[in-house]
């Protein structure tokens, strides 16, 4: 029996499909307990190393740990970002948003194409895989407000809404590499994510945006995506509607 709902029509509220400024990373509770990626760290310009909780191509969170009193708010920073296996080491033009106890919050003022080239798909597909896992949809902003938020590395996310009876759902948000797949109801439309999009504006903006026109998502886009999740066998069970809307999707 599939979990997803017949089509009645879509009902995402215009708050969530109107266009927004908000930071797609939003700092978490004091209370709450940041888990560092694997595999990635930044090195500030004094040669000291930060860990990293949260990144995408246009922003980037890491500890505060060893840095307080040295970084200031708003200040910029030219940083390297070291990942585990990557020939090349892209430089980072990183602005500090925001900043609690435990972790700053970074935008990136400027990047080189070259930059965002050398961290090459494989590499990319692999810092998701061992950093994706579920995250308290409290941090999402009020109008995304999802029952399950499954979220990694390079804006990648999941989002569930389920009926409340829990066996359907209502609405899902697939986004990876650059697309987003939103499910309303039995309605599957496919898009360009807001980074992609809206990237010279900065790290900012919506998971949607009404003028943003449909592409298709392409086959190897969805079997890599298929590929990536397999080697999570402990996020199965929370993924299967992401299969279903994923073998659904693109087929008119």
């Amino acid at each position: 029996m599939s979990l997803l709902q017949r089509e009645r029509g879509s009902e995402f509220s215009p708050e969530i499909l109107s266009r927004r400024r908000f930071p797609r990373l939003f700092l978490t509770p004091p209370d709450m307990e940041l888990k560092p990626m694997s595999g990635v760290q930044i090195m500030w310009p004094n040669r000291s190393y930060s860990q990293v909780f949260s990144m995408s191509l246009g922003g980037i969170m890491v500890s505060t740990q060893g840095i307080l009193g040295q970084v200031r708010l708003g200040q910029v920073y030219d940083c390297k970002l070291k990942i585990e296996g990557a020939a090349e080491i892209p430089v980072l033009r990183l602005r500090v948003l925001r900043m609690t106890a435990q972790a700053a919050c970074m935008i990136m003022e400027s990047i080189s194409s070259e930059g965002r080239l050398k961290i090459d798909q494989a590499l990319k597909d692999e810092l998701i895989v061992h950093n994706l896992g579920t995250v308290p949809t409290a941090n999402l902003h009020p109008s995304l407000r999802a029952d399950l938020w499954i979220h990694g590395p390079f804006d990648t996310n999941f989002l569930i809404w389920k009926n409340p009876d829990w066996l359907e759902i209502d609405r899902a948000i697939v986004e990876y590499d650059g697309l987003a797949i939103v499910y309303e109801k039995g309605i599957i439309t496919t898009q360009k994510s807001q980074p992609t999009t809206d990237e010279a504006k900065g790290y900012g903006g919506p998971w949607f945006d009404t003028q943003v026109q449909k592409v298709s998502m392409g086959a190897s886009w969805k079997q890599r995506l298929i590929k990536l999740l397999h080697q999570r066998p402990d996020l199965q069970q929370d993924l299967t509607p992401v299969y279903e809307i994923l073998s659904k999707a693109n087929e008119d």
